[in-house]
């Protein structure tokens, strides 16, 4: 067939354990089939723009980095801030 298929590529990356010779593998995928050549092949679900302005109004009011003068301890602590915004935004929705 002419279409063209997934590939699969196991690479043996570090030895996990000498002993038995275990390998950790790094499975990687090359989908070709599924490239996005243009903006209309994404769908964008309707409710992302708004859980995106209340997310960004959020972080704003919040600052969850304030304060801090180490860029990379600032970053660390809008990552978890992140993370914690939308568990509690899950947990909100399923109940």
């Amino acid at each position: 067939s002419s279409r063209l298929r997934p590939s699969f590529v196991a690479v043996p990356i570090l030895p996990v354990d000498a002993v038995q010779g275990r390998f950790l593998l790094i499975m990687g995928t090359i989908m070709d089939e599924n490239r996005i050549f243009c903006a209309e092949q994404i769908n964008v679900p309707p409710e992302l723009p708004d859980i995106l302005k209340d997310f960004t109004k959020a972080v704003i009011r919040e600052n969850p980095a304030a304060g801090e003068a180490d860029t990379s301890v600032a970053r660390m602590k809008l990552f978890q801030w992140s993370r914690d915004y939308f568990k509690k935004k899950l947990a909100e929705s399923k109940s």
